[in-house]
């Protein structure tokens, strides 16, 4: 086998899972349809047939950030954990007129989060600095609608806070179909209603965490050229195929079910494996096919040319460049972390009320 390297800074660790962790397998997951465009074994690169060219594209990203723990009594003089965190969501758009931050999205949020009953919100304040972290309840990670008891069940907390705020703005952005609509990460939980305001949105997985698809499905991923703006074909992913009682169509119309796709966004230089060239980006099942593969055509077309270069973000090429801009316009506005720190140091020890 032929040694490649891997193009992500190592501090960031890598966008690709190998399934020993999990090796691919020929087989794909039951969960997972793969002749939903054409039959497994027919599986090629596709060019796009449906796209004219590049379209505009609207990106929605979220930045979060954990302030700091703390142990909390609560109403019933329980112990409880807690978790100053803040997180941020907005958008950025490329089209005709060129790439530009959407500051009238931007949104930033601050959660005092515990695992007990009450909790008191925190307003900090230093001269024209006024900082308010609102107490919310945690869930339990493992199931969200239990009460949660650890300090990792905090942190699943505040960062589900930012998925659902992500996904409220790519729904709304998506009622412009002039435009694709990306949202970071797999659409799989997140609260996707029944009717679409928009027919071109889609979640864009930059880290690959399962394949989904067989070794010799493999073999085309590795074969997409971004020259023909190539990308797989389109299958679909759904718990409900584990099941025998319905169709095709019914399967579809779960709340995860999604349909999938892979992109090359860049065509990297020899010593890196072709596998890290590749993004997966996934749409919901409940709509006409034709406007999955509408999606997927555009998102072939236009992708590409967003790609981030290794000069200039160490997670190239997966981390679209505006989308690199948006991370530190959000993280700029969470505020400078130490100053957040000092306030918490200067707060935390009075009664809330004392704490302005």
């Amino acid at each position: 086998m032929t040694l490649r390297l891997l193009p992500w800074e190592p501090e960031y660790g890598t966008n690709l899972r190998s399934e020993n962790d999990e090796v691919p397998s020929d087989e794909p997951r039951p969960y997972v349809d793969l002749g939903c465009e054409v039959a497994a074994e027919l599986w090629s690169p596709r060019e796009p047939k449906t796209a004219t060219g590049r379209v505009p594209v609207q990106m929605v990203d979220g930045v979060r950030r954990a302030e700091a723990y703390a142990m909390d009594v609560d109403d019933e003089g329980q112990p409880v954990f807690g978790l100053f965190g803040s997180y941020g969501v907005g958008a950025a758009r490329c089209d005709a007129k060129g790439a530009r931050l959407l500051e009238e999205t931007f949104a930033i949020t601050r959660r005092y989060l515990h695992t007990g009953k009450g909790g008191q919100d925190w307003l900090l304040a230093a001269g024209r600095t006024a900082l308010e972290f609102q107490a919310r309840p945690a869930r339990a990670a493992a199931k969200p609608g239990d009460p949660a008891r650890t300090a990792a069940d905090l942190v699943a907390t505040l960062n589900r806070s930012m998925l659902d705020a992500e996904t409220a703005l790519a729904l709304t952005l998506s009622e412009d179909e002039s435009a694709i609509t990306l949202v970071d990460g797999s659409l799989r939980g997140r609260a996707m209603p029944e009717n679409l305001p928009g027919r071109l949105i889609a979640g864009y997985i930059k880290g690959i965490q399962e394949w989904y698809v067989g070794g010799k499905q493999l073999d085309v991923l590795i074969q997409l050229d971004v020259r023909g703006n190539e990308r797989s074909p389109i299958f679909l992913i759904d718990h409900a195929l584990l099941s025998d009682d319905a169709t095709r169509e019914d399967r579809a119309l779960g709340r995860d079910a999604r349909y999938s796709w892979y992109v090359r966004l860049a065509a990297l230089d020899a010593q890196f494996h072709p596998l890290a060239g590749l993004a997966r980006l996934e749409a919901p099942a409940n709509q006409p096919f034709e406007d999955v593969v509408r999606l997927a055509d555009d998102t072939a077309m236009t992708l590409p040319a967003l790609a981030s270069s290794p000069m200039r973000d160490p997670r190239a090429p997966q981390n679209l460049t505006p989308v690199g801009a948006l991370e530190q316009a959000l993280t700029h506005r969470l505020g400078d972390r130490l100053m957040v720190r000092r306030l918490l140091n200067a707060a935390v020890g009075r009664p809330a009320r004392e704490a302005v």
